[in-house]
């Protein structure tokens, strides 16, 4: 038997697991959630903070506890009088799927280009074509009520990163409203999709052809 076993088998989803059939000496965990397991159960830490606070730990070099980590208040006694027992909570082991928690939210810094739009160009887009979808239909307000009124996209027809600087634009000619759906769909390729041609995707599957 080691943690790894267990973690899988009790669900524990722990990132970093150390076993010890007694209990009483590891070395030190280095990944979070981490746990300790023993032969009948394990203790969770959530956070490196909570592994190096939690009383009945001596942690040096490595980790000895004296009366075992059945003796920590946290500690989850899963083997009782010889039989297993999965609190509920747990009993995701018995179904056939597999799981895999992910984490998300590291910092990662990003070199980005960002390419200036004039907000006067969108206006002047908006005030001509309207604020409904040019492909789609859709309109915010009518679909989402007040809130969402003037919500909407506007696509370039000529990719700004493509030009690579400063060019005339005509709101007319060179720019289209969009819902997000919509400008997703177009931009699915690269080169982007033309407007007519996610509209006739649109129209296409919509008639069932």
């Amino acid at each position: 038997m080691n943690g790894r076993i267990l973690n899988r088998r009790w669900n524990v989803n722990a990132r970093h697991v150390l076993y010890h059939k007694s209990g009483k000496w590891y070395h030190k965990l280095k990944r979070f959630p981490g746990a300790l397991f023993d032969q009948k159960g394990y203790v969770l830490f959530q956070t490196e903070e909570d592994f190096f606070n939690c009383e009945g730990l001596s942690i040096k070099q490595d980790v000895w506890v004296s009366k075992g980590i059945s003796s920590i208040n946290s500690y989850v006694q899963v083997i009782i009088e010889g039989t297993e027992y999965i609190p509920p909570a747990l009993q995701l082991s018995q179904k056939k799927e597999e799981y895999r928690i992910c984490y998300e939210g590291n910092p990662v810094s990003v070199n980005l280009t960002r390419y200036e739009r004039d907000r006067s160009a969108r206006d002047e887009c908006l005030r001509h074509y309207g604020h409904c979808c040019i492909i789609c239909g859709l309109d915010f307000g009518k679909t989402y009520g007040e809130i969402a009124n003037g919500m909407i996209h506007v696509h370039h027809l000529i990719p700004i990163g493509d030009i690579g600087m400063n060019y005339v634009v005509d709101p007319v000619r060179d720019m289209r409203p969009v819902c997000p759906n919509c400008h997703s769909v177009i931009h699915k390729r690269n080169p982007p999709f033309k407007v007519d041609e996610v509209k006739n995707m649109l129209m296409n599957f919509q008639r069932g052809t």
